[in-house]
């Protein structure tokens, strides 16, 4: 909890038996529920993730492959029925890529009632995109190009997936025209906008060892 707002962590994960304890491990200790949605790992990812302890409580939910979009909001949908408003939901990457010391940062403005949604910035962040392969670097140039024309406002880094969402974002959102597969960000994004919700951006690191980017 942070100044009386409830924090839920969403964290999708499919075959990240390498990276989900230490994702789960370094949360900082103002969230309160863990939400991985194991989607169709083959490997330990879901017993991994249930042995883990930490002070947040960690509830895994499995889907069958039905891509990051669809994990996502399965874990939103938890959230809104497992916690008191008022709270906040964070996605973060179960690949370890997302820097858990940045969560804090990015919640603050969605407490304090600045913005709807809040998504991570890597192009802002001193370490800038640290290591992230140039074809990446260069696909996120153009599609925060198209993704601002579309929804109208400025939006940077619109692939970055670290964000944070407000309950009332959560309790109007048709859950039936959601997006499931890797242009939810996007998505997101252009929807937010048409319905007038107000987002931020804020600095966050991102962390690429030897992983291949798809």
């Amino acid at each position: 909890m942070q100044q009386g707002w409830r924090v839920g962590v969403v964290i999708p994960a499919r075959n990240e038996e390498a990276h989900i304890a230490t994702v789960l491990e370094t949360l900082p200790k103002s969230v309160d529920v863990a939400v991985v949605v194991n989607d169709g790992s083959t490997d330990n990812t879901k017993r991994i993730a249930m042995d883990t302890k930490i002070s947040a409580e960690v509830v895994v939910l499995s889907t069958e492959g039905i891509g990051v979009g669809g994990a996502i909001d399965t874990g939103h949908k938890y959230l809104i029925d497992r916690l008191e408003v008022p709270f906040v939901s964070v996605v973060m990457a179960g690949d370890g890529q997302m820097n858990p010391n940045n969560l804090n940062s990015l919640i603050e403005p969605v407490i304090n009632q600045q913005f709807d949604y809040v998504k991570g910035d890597r192009s802002k962040h001193k370490y800038g995109y640290n290591r992230m392969p140039l074809l990446r670097k260069f696909a996120s140039a153009i599609l925060s190009f198209f993704t601002t024309l579309a929804a109208g406002q400025r939006i940077r880094d619109p692939q970055c997936g670290f964000t944070a969402t407000s309950y009332r974002v959560l309790s109007e959102w048709d859950w039936s025209r959601s997006w499931n597969g890797y242009g939810y960000p996007n998505f997101w994004l252009i929807n937010l906008s048409k319905k007038g919700f107000k987002i931020g951006h804020v600095p966050v690191e991102s962390i690429y060892r030897t992983e291949t980017s798809g």
